[in-house]
């Protein structure tokens, strides 16, 4: 499998999802064989000029490797700003892991307009919170990955959702495209809920990150 041994190392054998290769993809919006659905999207605001497979595996790569102390922890993931609701720890969103011209987002789905991600329905509600796991989250972008990235003809970006009232998008892009750049004026603000006995009640910076290299 493309991603190697450092990401599946995370994703255990019992968690880790294989997309089997598509021959083809459509250009814009593609979906999986009664799996969760990804979009593919072949759009000059996504990529750019350029578009680099192998820095968007680095920085899924990246992702896991920043999260994977927390990856089966439940959080309230939030738009910026947005109050918790929940007994969870919060995590504020949009959240962004670059590497090498090549970006991985997390971001609610209501940070968007209904018109502005190919393939979402523009009448459905988009809820700014949604309950979930990182391990989740990357599961879903795992798809985007093999769909879009790795085996999309032509390879390029997608977006996936995942969590709860499917309200957490997974992107992938390039880095300094136009879609990028509406999510890049962070690190948002940050604030952690107690986490009791929790592993990860000392670890700081955890909302709004923006891990880059």
């Amino acid at each position: 499998m493309l991603l190697g041994l450092s990401l599946l190392s995370i994703l255990t054998t019992a968690t880790c999802l294989t997309v089997p290769s598509p021959a083809t993809l459509n250009s814009t919006i593609s979906t999986t064989w009664g799996l969760p659905e990804y979009r593919c999207v072949n759009d000059y605001s996504w990529r750019s000029s350029q578009f680099y497979p192998d820095a968007c595996r680095a920085a899924f790569e990246h992702a896991h490797y920043i999260e994977a102390s927390h990856l089966r922890q439940k959080f309230e993931f939030l738009s910026n700003g947005e109050m918790p609701l929940t007994r969870y720890p919060r995590m504020e969103t949009p959240r962004r892991y670059n590497m090498r011209g090549c970006t991985v987002a997390i971001v609610m789905l209501s940070f968007y307009g209904p018109d502005d991600l190919p393939g979402q329905d523009p009448l459905r509600r988009r809820y700014d919170r949604s309950v979930t796991t990182f391990e989740k989250i990357f599961r879903a972008g795992q798809f985007v990955y093999e769909g879009c990235v790795a085996y999309g003809r032509p390879q390029g970006p997608g977006w996936n959702n995942a969590g709860t009232r499917h309200s957490v998008g997974i992107f992938f892009w390039t880095t300094n495209s136009e879609m990028d750049n509406r999510i890049s004026g962070g690190p948002w603000p940050h604030a952690i809920t107690t986490f009791g006995t929790s592993n990860i009640t000392n670890i700081t910076n955890m909302t709004g990150l923006i891990a880059s290299s």
